[in-house]
């Protein structure tokens, strides 16, 4: 899988949980300590958080990381 491809999965998938949590993603970057535009960037499928950013980021909106490190691998299909 390419990494666009990953970069596009990982975006998509953090969009939906944003949603469902109804969050924005300034709530986000505040709730992580991180800046809006690294947020921004991975929403946008423009960048991919490191390992501690992601466990942060599943820990934050209730998600598994063993998903998301999955997607990582190319384990995960459309």
């Amino acid at each position: 899988m390419s990494e666009e491809y990953i970069r596009r999965k990982m975006a998509d998938s953090l969009r939906i949980a944003l949603s469902t949590k109804q969050m924005r993603q300034k709530d986000l970057a505040k709730m992580l300590g991180t800046s809006e535009a690294s947020v921004s960037r991975y929403l946008n499928g423009e960048g991919i958080p490191n390992a501690i950013t992601l466990m942060r980021i599943c820990s934050t909106l209730g998600l598994s990381f063993e998903y998301f490190n999955n997607i990582l691998e190319g384990k995960v299909n459309d």
